[in-house]
């Protein structure tokens, strides 16, 4: 179990990143543009930088309590779905290094995810963060969406480099389905290893997946100051009478699970 942080600056620095803050467009713009060239990196084109800045954390409407209304149903997947969907993800990014076209399961295949998800893509090296983008918002099923995530996570993450061609072996594949946020209204109602979080306070939002207080040994507190501090809060705005919380679960399955020890 990790030690509790003494402060957001050296939490960001060993999680990769992953506890970025949300800032409104202006500053972002501003301040922290995920077109400007990194290491390795050619610039983003214009509409990629623009989905970049809107980063994992996009609502529909602005109301995660909307979500729902699309999102309803969130069954849990069979085995072979995920296995699917980890190799569908797998096989886009192998694919883009190729120049081909990305790959599409079989109809039939396809048609037993359903209705659209919210959905996380998540790229590890070891244990470091090498790329983390999804939406709250579902568009289209998860046979669409996690090859979409799974490109963005590879190559548009505004956090890191584009991923190279060397370092796909050596990653590890995670996906997050999420259910509909439920707005909550006391911090007893968190149960940690089960939630994720969602802050929407001051025009501001942030989000944690439920494996981040897991992975770091967060009590409830630490995880909403860490969640205030990923909207560029100060921990404890999460307390103020006007901040909204709401909680969801994920399905989270890996790669790793599928590995021969």
């Amino acid at each position: 179990m990790a030690p509790a942080p003494e402060g957001p600056r050296p939490l960001r620095r060993r999680l990769g990143g992953c506890l970025r803050p949300s800032r409104n467009a202006a500053q972002v713009g501003g301040r922290l543009r995920p077109d400007r060239r990194g290491p390795g990196r050619r610039p983003l084109s214009r509409r990629q930088a623009r989905r970049a800045r809107e980063g994992a954390d996009r609502f529909p409407g602005g109301h995660p309590e909307r979500i729902g209304q699309v999102n309803g149903g969130s069954p849990t997947l069979s085995e072979e779905g995920r296995r699917d969907l980890l190799g569908l993800a797998r096989a886009t990014i192998e694919a883009r290094f190729r120049g081909e076209p990305p790959p599409r399961l079989a109809s039939d295949r396809a048609e037993t995810f359903g209705e659209p998800r919210a959905v996380f893509v998540t790229l590890r090296i070891g244990e470091r963060l090498r790329g983390c983008i999804g939406t709250l918002a579902p568009e289209g099923d998860l046979s669409r969406a996690v090859p979409r995530f799974a490109i963005r996570a590879a190559f548009e993450d505004p956090r890191f480099p584009a991923l190279s061609e060397p370092e796909l072996p050596e990653c590890t594949i995670e996906i997050s389905v999420l259910t509909p946020p439920r707005a909550i209204g006391s911090p007893e109602e968190i149960q940690i290893g089960r939630d994720g979080l969602i802050l929407e306070f001051g025009g501001r939002r942030s989000l944690l997946l439920p494996q981040v207080a897991t992975e770091w040994g967060f009590d409830r507190t630490t995880f909403l100051a860490e969640l205030s501090r990923k909207a560029g809060l100060p921990p404890e705005a999460w307390r103020q009478a006007e901040a909204r919380l709401w909680s969801f679960q994920a399905e989270v399955f890996s790669e790793e699970e599928r590995r021969p020890v």
